[in-house]
């Protein structure tokens, strides 16, 4: 009878132990309705906006990257954190974040981290991170480094993408610096 309740103990704590290890680095989401609207609101996973939207897997699906914008983001030595704000039901966001994804991970440098924050109509998050980086419009990528900003892309992209701008603006910044 011990033997049992010794084992029933211990698989409840390795289930306790394995529950909080499966969290870890991936925050648990959930879709909210605000005024009727679903959403994912803060730090979210690219692949929970793919889940609970099919038009963000409709354009995910149907966005490509190039191989030369791959191979620029490969060549990136120096820690980059790129922070994406964007609504989730925002054809902006949908249309420019889907090929940037795409390219970052095709890409596979360590060295580029990112960041999605989901945001209200109000351009709000629950840990107010909108309102402290001023954010103004959507989709908008903050691209720092050694924690200082070295600029954004802001809702439209100025080349042909948001990958392509973002190589282009560290190749300006390090220009300018180098």
């Amino acid at each position: 009878m011990k033997r049992n309740a010794l084992a029933i103990i211990l698989v409840m704590i390795l289930l306790f132990i394995y529950a909080g290890c499966s969290r870890q680095g991936h925050p648990v989401v959930q879709l909210r309705e605000v005024n009727g609207e679903k959403m994912l609101l803060g730090p979210v996973q690219y692949q929970d906006i793919l889940r609970y939207f099919s038009d963000w897997r409709a354009a995910d699906s149907s966005s490509q990257a190039q191989e030369t914008v791959i191979r620029g983001f490969q060549k990136i030595k120096n820690p980059v954190e790129v922070v994406c704000f964007l609504w989730t039901w925002c054809s902006d966001s949908r249309h420019g974040v889907p090929p940037f994804v795409k390219t970052w991970k095709a890409a596979g440098n360590p060295e580029i981290r990112l960041k999605i924050i989901g945001v209200d109509r109000n351009l709000r998050d629950p840990q107010k991170l909108a309102p402290a980086d001023s954010i103004r419009r959507v989709p908008t990528f903050i691209i720092k480094e050694n924690g200082r900003e070295l600029g954004r892309l802001v809702e439209y992209p100025e080349s042909d993408s948001f990958a392509r701008d973002f190589l282009n603006l560290l190749n300006k910044q390090h220009a300018n610096n180098g």
